[in-house]
């Protein structure tokens, strides 16, 4: 199943959720509670401006939105004001495309490909800020930063352009992988199902960079694993 579709079919359930649950029961949850345990599924676009991506989309074929796909997460929000709190978490996206050159192609007229999969896993903390209002549906945002690992693998046909006149071409795999400074904004909104629970739809814009070295050493280039998420997903508050 398609990654949007997952989102979107993840709305319509938190949706009628929400248009079940009586009014009295929506409004009766405190933001004045300890905090809160969520959970969350969305999309992640890397933002894919950086060395390493210009050659990649300019030699072979393929854009940004072809690493369109799931993220998932868990948060922890510890409320440490009535408007206020500190929010720990995780997440955890991958994302993979095919690629073949633009201009060349084998002795028989065939494509010439490789995979292309990159890894992300963070830990963050942040600062969130909840206005309060008297509401069934509460905004709220936040900023913060943390740790992001990486990995990133190409896997399948090159084209050995130093080997003859012509190139040659030959399998191969190259990778590499590391852990880089994140920092992120973030906005949404929550709404309360219950004296516990809430259904919440949230974006985040992330900033990271790394460089590359392991197979890519010779290449001198940084990816950039900054990006936009939208996610969906239920909070249990205590």
């Amino acid at each position: 199943m398609e990654a949007k579709k997952i989102i979107l079919i993840l709305l319509g359930v938190g949706l009628i959720m929400v248009s079940a649950v009586p009014a009295q029961a929506q409004g009766s949850w405190s933001r004045t509670d300890l905090g809160s345990f969520r959970v969350r599924l969305g999309l992640f676009q890397p933002q894919a401006n950086s060395s390493y991506w210009d050659e990649k989309f300019s030699i072979w074929t393929g854009d940004p939105a072809d690493m369109q796909d799931l993220i998932w997460g868990v948060d922890g929000v510890w409320m440490i004001s009535p408007n206020s709190g500190i929010q720990f978490g995780s997440a955890w996206y991958h994302g993979e495309t095919t690629q073949v050159y633009r201009d060349w192609v084998d002795e028989n007229g065939n494509e010439i490909g490789h995979r292309m999969q990159l890894d992300t896993w963070e830990l963050t903390a942040a600062w969130v800020f909840r206005p309060k209002i008297s509401a069934v549906i509460q905004p709220y945002f936040g900023f913060g930063g943390g740790l992001t690992g990486w990995r990133l693998v190409e896997r399948g046909e090159f084209i050995d352009f130093g080997a003859s006149e012509d190139g040659s071409i030959f399998g191969g795999t190259y990778g590499d992988d590391g852990t880089t400074f994140l920092a992120f904004a973030e906005l949404g909104f929550e709404v309360c199902l219950g004296n516990t629970w809430s259904f919440f739809v949230e974006g985040r814009w992330k900033e990271a960079e790394a460089s590359l070295g392991g197979g890519f050493s010779d290449l001198n280039q940084d990816l950039d694993l900054s990006g936009a998420e939208l996610s969906a997903g239920l909070a249990f508050n205590y």
